[in-house]
């Protein structure tokens, strides 16, 4: 019986295998491959040119404060400090009455020297075994007692003085000049007015659209010179939204201008301004199209023509939220992979998922 070959006909999708058997008989087997489409979800790199503005109202906060006071009681002889005056650091702003504090200093000062000179000669009385160990270390023991006594005494004059301990304004006094003053009491608040700082309620939605623009611009406007844009620096956001509003407590801080007095207290507008990305070279994306691979971090594109997955390494920007900035890698008109990217591998081909 003559047998005719094997004649074997593939496609990419299918294969099929045809064998023609002797005696008229004809046997056909069919063999079916069908290869993977992976189902993915996409979203594509757009730009916007719109400018967009947010107001916020705010009032202006100290940045830093203290609150100054004595480590010991005493009269107030001394008060160089009234509110709204500007200090320099360094400037002496109260004393309280020193007298009783230069006598204790000068008696420990004395008793220190006095154990000084023992100790002193008792080096010396040691090494020709004139006194004992035990003498010796009793003698070194004095000394170093009067030793802290001294510096302890002499703490306590230093501390008989304020001193400015940065420049700044006095936004509240205490005291007056001659008043009893007890330790540990407040006699000055000092307010670091070099930067200052606004807090206001960012709503959720807001801070959603402000993710997505990398180019957002934050001032502050005083209700007295609403036509002066002061540049304002992000420096915290609070975590947890506000139950009643949905809000977050977002605090920015700005050098306030020197033509023109700003303090604590006054009234003021936090305006963001996003005039769009059209110049940016940044993108934002969904954070979820991002992966990583060690130090790598990269994204899966979609060839608009093969439908075909393509890794392409990207420069993330740091951030938090739903989408992150890319400042290389990609392109205006980019097709990236957000759903199903774990699931990818080169070459694969993909087709858009759609919700049945």
């Amino acid at each position: 019986m003559k047998k005719n070959n094997g004649l074997i006909f593939s496609t990419p999708l299918l294969m099929i295998a045809i064998s023609l058997g002797g005696c008229g008989d004809v046997e056909e087997v069919v063999k079916v491959e069908e290869s993977t489409v992976r189902p993915v979800k996409t979203f594509t790199i757009q730009r916007t040119t719109e400018s967009k503005k947010w107001e916020f109202p705010s009032t202006i906060k100290a940045n830093k404060s203290t609150n100054l006071s004595f480590k010991n009681g005493g009269t107030l002889t001394v008060l160089n400090a009234k509110k709204g005056q500007i200090v320099a650091e360094g400037n002496l702003l109260a004393k309280i009455d020193d007298r009783d504090f230069k006598i204790q200093l000068a008696s420990s000062e004395a008793t220190y020297n006095q154990a000084l000179k023992a100790f002193e000669r008792a080096k010396t009385l040691i090494n020709k075994k004139v006194i004992s160990k035990s003498q010796f270390d009793e003698l070194e023991s004095v000394m170093i007692s009067a030793k802290a006594k001294l510096n302890s005494d002499q703490k306590a004059l230093d501390d008989t003085n304020i001193f400015a301990p940065f420049s700044g304004v006095i936004s509240d006094v205490f005291f007056e000049q001659f008043d009893s003053v007890s330790g540990s009491s407040k006699v000055i608040t000092l307010i670091d007015t070099t930067r200052l700082k606004v807090s206001f309620d960012l709503p959720a939605d807001t801070l959603r659209t402000l993710d997505k623009k990398p180019d957002t611009k934050a001032f502050v406007v005083l209700q007295s010179q609403t036509d002066k844009k002061i540049d304002a620096k992000f420096e915290e956001i609070s975590l947890e939204t506000n139950q009643n509003s949905q809000s977050y407590e977002t605090t920015m801080s700005f050098v306030p201008p020197q033509e023109f007095v700003v303090l604590p207290g006054m009234p003021a507008t936090v305006l963001m301004e996003s005039m769009g990305d059209a110049d940016s070279n940044i993108f934002q994306i969904p954070a979820s199209a991002i992966l990583s691979s060690g130090d790598e971090r990269y994204v899966w594109t979609v060839n608009n023509e093969s439908n075909r997955a393509n890794k392409v390494v990207v420069n993330v920007k740091d951030g938090i939220g739903e989408f992150l900035g890319v400042s290389s890698g990609l392109q205006l008109g980019d097709r990236v992979i957000i759903s199903g990217a774990s699931y990818v591998s080169e070459g694969m081909e993909v087709s858009e998922w759609e919700a049945k």
